[in-house]
């Protein structure tokens, strides 16, 4: 057989074996995201907005199985995509954003333009920062993986944003060097050495650092570390400078939601309300016990 065509038949059978792992990927995506779907379907009321959150997650698999690199105009805002794992990064986060945190918000009358600093632990793509970006003041996106950091920052610049302040360390108990493992939304601190290398310090230094006196809101999702980062927040938590704070526990990861519990009960905060969310990941919001329960009304 002639050269060029011993050639042409690797150069075919590396195209189809490409694209018939592409097509497993999606499957395996689409049934990834089944849980999420039929979380938004159980939603009793909905509303225009959720339609449009629900049909961009129900169309993500196929931007995700064709390999789509560029701007997606996802619920959040333009949101960048170049490489195949960020568009399930995206529409998870543009996900859990709308059904989860923006939702409980008005249901602790929290959505609405009064809110002047919010900070987001574990920002990733900034699905959570962007959205909420418009109501607030000022919003500390926090995100240690540099491959993430790197995607909030082309968000941010993407949709011209002025507020958003993108911070790359990871949320610890004292200043250390770090060392990441997974990738995209499942990126976590591992173990002490091997993985990604991330300046991990005291939120308290990073509150001090920006001046901030107060916070409205403060989300942490760490993937697992949340007790270390609570610990780097002794100071602040315990002059009670953070209104509300909203925590996503992975329970998968060793996390002991009596001992967070316990340990936002010694800092004088009372769990105000539970989500059990999904994949064992309950998302708790914890208010100081000498601030009013009513927060600000969001718009």
């Amino acid at each position: 057989m002639p050269l060029n065509n011993i050639t042409y038949e690797k150069s075919q059978f590396r195209s189809i074996r490409s694209k018939m792992s592409s097509w497993i990927q999606g499957q395996s995506y689409v049934w990834e995201f089944l849980p999420i779907l039929f979380l938004a379907i159980r939603e009793r009321s909905r509303t225009l907005e959720d339609l449009k959150v629900f049909s961009f997650v129900l169309l993500a698999p196929l931007y995700f199985m064709v390999g789509f690199k560029g701007k997606l105009n996802s619920p959040f805002g333009k949101a960048v995509v170049s490489r195949r794992k960020d568009t399930k990064s995206v529409a998870y986060g543009a996900f859990k954003t709308h059904f989860c945190y923006v939702k409980d918000l008005k249901r602790l009358n929290y959505n609405g333009n009064s809110l002047n600093v919010v900070v987001d632990i574990g920002a990733n793509v900034g699905d959570f920062a962007l959205t909420m970006a418009p109501r607030s003041g000022k919003v500390i996106a926090v995100e240690p993986a540099s491959d993430n950091f790197e995607l909030l920052q082309l968000n941010i610049s993407s949709n011209k944003v002025t507020n958003v302040i993108p911070i790359n360390v990871a949320a610890h108990d004292g200043n250390a060097t770090l060392f990441l493992l997974g990738a995209g939304s499942a990126t976590r601190v591992g173990g002490l050495e091997g993985g990604q290398r991330a300046r991990g310090v005291p939120l308290d230094s990073v509150f001090q650092s920006l001046k901030l006196e107060t916070v409205d809101i403060l989300k942490i999702d760490v993937q697992g570390h949340e007790e270390k980062a609570l610990l780097g927040l002794h100071q602040t938590l315990s002059a009670h400078r953070v209104r509300l704070i909203i925590l996503e526990l992975h329970v998968g990861w060793g996390v002991r939601v009596d001992k967070i519990e316990s340990l936002m009960k010694s800092y004088g905060y009372s769990l105000e309300m539970r989500n059990s969310y999904l994949f064992g990941q309950p998302h708790l919001y914890f208010r100081a016990n000498d601030m009013k329960r009513k927060g600000p009304v969001l718009s």
